[in-house]
């Protein structure tokens, strides 16, 4: 569905395999909304953004590139163009990480969960937009 609760154990996880040689550079992470419950109800706890490199022989191998640790509080933040935590954008970071061919850039959208009640907390209609950079040879 389009919808990204917290506490309902939803989570937004992609990799990409390098076939040559990439520079992952940053992003932006859109969010539709993000609700702050009923009855005003204050919405707290976070979402982290991971950002990692993972050995191109197995995930046993996973390195943090970066992470970004999205707070939902406190009380009376409002986000967005219009200041309604509507249509947020959140920049992702990059470090300009290098990937080698056959390594896996993975990315990955967590809610901590804590405390909320999935029908009235949380992010919903989130999607990514990631910008590499190849390296042609």
């Amino acid at each position: 569905g389009s919808d990204f609760a917290n506490g309902a154990g939803n989570s937004i996880e992609l990799e990409y395999e390098a076939r040559e040689p990439i520079i992952f550079i940053g992003g932006q992470l859109f969010v539709g909304e993000i609700t702050n419950g009923t009855g005003g109800v204050a919405l707290s706890g976070s979402t982290t953004i991971h950002v990692e490199k993972v050995d191109a022989d197995g995930a046993s191998e996973v390195l943090s590139v970066d992470t970004h640790v999205h707070q939902h509080g406190p009380a009376g933040q409002k986000l967005g163009p219009n200041g309604d935590n509507k249509n947020v954008l959140i920049s992702v970071p990059g470090s300009r990480s290098q990937f080698a061919t056959g390594e896996r850039f993975r990315f990955r959208v967590v809610p901590d969960g804590g405390g909320y009640n999935p029908s009235t907390h949380g992010l919903r209609g989130v999607s990514a937009v990631l910008w590499f950079k190849a390296l042609h040879r």
